[in-house]
């Protein structure tokens, strides 16, 4: 995660937090059942254009029918707990667009984004209750394959269900960053495939399917491009407002630009420093700080639009100088 630091802590937490889960220290197995379920919405979404193109082949009546039931259920729970995954704040897929927001206001001390789930993550937690519904199935699925195949499972599919294992059980039980998933996929998908591979004739039905996975793809392409070029604008503002303080004298020890300018300018010259009342990334003296809201005590110094295409996407990054 980042830098040597964080990727200790993040090693050093596993086998404690393991021993919390055993012994619900804090509640934690709280926190493990939220961490379930939001791996299971991130997957569930992601699977979508997949699961359209391939179908369900070689899936009985029977498991179409729970994994229909099964989304509906879903969606009924995630609507009225009013709990959209797979976003979550502060993570690459963020409420407010892609992220992280790591700004003085957005990030570290509070919110000054419009998180709210807005028609766009219902739709997409709607349609992600279907998949990880599907996902449900094909677990069961090859629970029953390995319990009745014994040593005479194939050695392909075995490998692939002990990485995925492997891999997603650590981000139960400590926590995770969304991005973290984009390894598993592919292997997701073989899985996926090797479970139900039965082919489908070609039909009427299997060419509709085809176009709605098409079109699905191509929206998620279409929108993730535009985010990305949103997340690039605002970052091209925030380092223009660093350039306009250092201009005026302003040093990495008297700036707050955030975790990308402070971890870069002052994470090897005193790595574990922490100023209390400050931001978390190594910030000294927050006496410029870089932020999309004005901040209380704090004057504006420079205002620096952003040439945003998505409605949440911040429109300006601000140069605020302490009174």
């Amino acid at each position: 995660p980042g830098v040597p630091e964080a990727q200790q802590l993040a090693h050093g937490r596993v086998a404690p937090m393991i021993v919390d889960t055993l012994t619900n220290k804090d509640r934690h197995r709280d926190w493990v059942l939220v961490n379930i379920a939001t791996l299971c919405g991130y997957f569930g979404l992601f699977v979508v254009g997949w699961a359209s193109w391939w179908g369900l082949r070689g899936a009985s009546t029977r498991t179409r029918a729970a994994i229909a039931a099964g989304g509906v259920a879903i969606a009924a729970i995630a609507f009225a707990a009013q709990w959209f995954p797979p976003y979550r704040a502060n993570m690459v897929l963020d409420p407010a667009g892609i992220g992280p927001f790591t700004l003085y206001d957005a990030f570290a001390h509070g919110t000054s984004l419009d998180r709210e789930p807005g028609i766009f993550w219902r739709l997409a937690a709607l349609a992600g209750a279907f998949g990880a519904a599907a996902l449900a199935a094909l677990l069961l699925a090859n629970l029953r394959y390995l319990a009745s195949a014994g040593r005479g499972a194939a050695s392909d599919r075995v490998f692939v269900i002990v990485l995925l294992a492997a891999y997603l059980f650590p981000f139960t039980v400590v926590d995770y960053i969304d991005r973290y998933f984009v390894f598993v996929l592919p292997f997701l998908f073989v899985l996926w495939a090797r479970t139900w591979p039965a082919p489908a004739p070609a039909s009427r039905g299997a060419r509709v399917r085809h176009a709605a996975a098409v079109a699905w793809l191509l929206a998620v392409i279409a929108l993730s491009s535009v985010a990305t070029r949103d997340y690039f604008a605002w970052n091209r503002a925030r380092w223009d407002a660093i350039r306009t303080a250092e201009r005026m004298g302003a040093t990495p020890d008297e700036i707050d630009g955030g975790f990308e300018y402070n971890g870069f300018k002052r994470f090897e010259s005193l790595p574990r420093a922490a100023t209390p009342g400050k931001s978390w990334w190594w910030v000294k003296d927050d006496r410029y700080v870089v932020a999309f809201v004005p901040i209380p005590g704090y004057e504006e110094i420079a205002a620096f639009p952003v040439r945003h295409w998505l409605p949440r996407t911040p429109p300006v990054v601000r140069l605020l100088r302490r009174i």
